[in-house]
């Protein structure tokens, strides 16, 4: 698998002199790492589109781990203004609650968003 650059790093020479001067760290130590994207082939969304019954449907997705600083539930209380414009959207969230969200406050914050989907319709 290879990773796609977006644009170069601007700012690898500021990184790798602070940890030459600050770290002591040799130059032959430091590797980039870059942020990237898996290359791979495209698939037509409309094949998963078909599997979550969503097909012909505009999808907004959120994927990843809940939280609450994520504003999902803005997004949720927005859906009801969004269909009176866009009556083709559907709403989708991928995800399980963020471990450290679980271990303090349990799965609080996707029942409640569970809930307001519910009472918004």
């Amino acid at each position: 698998m290879q990773l796609c650059r977006t644009a170069p790093d601007r700012h690898e020479p500021a990184i790798r002199r602070y940890l030459q001067e600050v770290f002591q760290v040799s130059p032959e130590k430091i590797d980039l790492i870059p942020h990237g994207i898996p290359d791979l082939h495209f698939t037509d969304p409309n094949f998963y589109k078909d599997a979550f019954g969503t097909e012909g449907k505009d999808v907004l997705l959120t994927f990843g781990l809940l939280s609450p600083n994520k504003g999902i539930e803005n997004v949720i209380q927005a859906l009801p203004s969004i269909l009176s414009r866009h009556s083709n959207a559907v709403y989708m969230i991928s995800g399980v609650t963020h471990p450290h969200v679980l271990r303090h406050e349990g799965d609080k914050y996707r029942l409640y968003l569970q809930k307001l989907a519910r009472d918004l319709g």
